[in-house]
C-alpha cells in the first residue's frame, strides 16, 4: 500500500492495483458490503464504457501514452488471425473494438475543434493523471484519487463520456452513476492530502467536462451545487465508518435477508 502524498509517476494499473480505498470500490461497498469484499479479492472485468472513458481520457490528456495502452489500431474479433497478430504486435495494451475506437477517436477530434473555449482552457496549466493517497482523518483508513486533471489554482477537472450532455440529461447521469460521490471524495482527499503535506492550499471546485459519445459530440461543464456535495458527504462519512467496522470484524454483509418493500 502506497505511503500517504502525490505521486506524478504511478500508471494507471499500479494505481488500480493498490489496496487503498477509491471512489470506485467505495461505490461498491454502499451497494453491498459482500460484494465490496468479494471484488477486492477478485479482478473485476471493464465494460466498455469505462474502457472508452479510459480512452478518451489517454487520447486527450497524454496522447503520447495512447498507443502504449490502447494499441495502433482497433482490436479485431477474439480468437480471430487478425486478433492474435494484434495481441502480439501490442502486448501491453488494452483492446477497444473497431466501434469503441472509432468513438473515442471521433470525441477527441470533436473536442479539438470545439468552439466551447471554457472546456479546453480548463485543460491547461496543471498536471494530468496525478495519484495521491491519504488517511481518512476520521476512520483513519488509507484513500486514494486520481484527477483526470489538477489545475494550478486547485481546480479538479473530470472527463466524462456522455450519452446526455445537456443538463437536464447529465444530472441524471450524475445521479446514476454516483458522480456526486466522486466529486465530494475527491475534494476531500485533496484537502486532506494538502494538510497532511503542510501545503497551505485547498481545492476550489470540481468540475466535469462532458463530451457527448454520439455526433456531433458536443461539450459542456458542470459543477454540483454545495447542497448536492455536502449530502455526498455525509453518505461517504457514513460508508467509511461502516467500511471501518467490516474490516474490524471482518464481517461484509450482503443484501437484507427477507423481503424488502420497494417505493417507501
Amino acid at each position: 500500500m502506497m505511503d500517504p502524498g502525490f505521486y506524478q509517476d504511478i500508471s494507471f494499473h499500479d494505481y488500480l492495483a493498490d489496496s487503498a480505498i477509491n471512489n470506485s470500490s467505495l461505490k461498491v461497498f454502499m451497494q453491498s458490503p459482500a460484494k465490496s469484499k468479494y471484488w477486492s479479492e477478485n479482478q473485476k472485468p471493464g465494460t466498455t464504457t469505462q474502457l472508452e472513458g479510459s480512452a478518451l481520457h489517454t487520447k486527450i490528456l497524454t496522447p503520447n501514452l495512447f498507443e502504449k495502452e490502447f494499441g495502433k489500431t482497433a482490436a479485431l474479433r477474439t480468437g480471430s488471425a487478425a486478433r492474435v497478430k494484434w495481441d502480439r504486435m501490442n502486448p501491453t495494451a488494452m483492446a477497444l473494438s473497431p466501434a469503441s475506437w472509432a468513438r473515442v477517436h471521433n470525441m477527441t477530434e470533436a473536442f479539438a475543434k470545439t468552439d466551447y473555449t471554457v472546456a479546453k482552457e480548463l485543460l491547461s496549466g496543471g498536471l494530468p493523471e496525478l495519484s495521491i493517497f491519504f488517511d481518512d482523518p476520521v476512520t483513519d483508513l488509507r484513500c486514494k484519487i486520481r484527477p483526470d486533471y489538477l489545475k494550478d489554482d486547485n481546480i479538479i477537472i473530470d472527463i466524462k463520456s456522455t450519452q446526455a450532455g445537456s443538463p437536464q440529461g447529465f444530472l441524471r447521469e450524475v445521479r446514476r452513476w454516483g458522480y456526486d460521490l466522486q466529486a465530494s471524495f475527491y475534494i476531500r482527499g485533496l484537502n486532506v492530502a494538502y494538510r497532511a503535506a503542510g501545503v497551505n492550499r485547498q481545492a476550489q471546485a470540481f468540475l466535469f467536462v462532458a463530451i457527448e459519445n454520439f455526433p456531433p459530440h458536443e461539450v459542456a461543464v458542470y459543477a454540483l451545487s454545495e447542497d448536492m456535495l455536502r449530502e455526498a458527504g455525509e453518505r461517504i462519512d457514513a460508508a467509511l465508518a461502516a467500511y471501518k467496522i467490516c474490516l474490524e470484524t471482518d464481517n461484509w454483509p450482503g443484501y437484507a435477508n427477507g423481503v424488502v418493500v420497494l417505493g417507501e
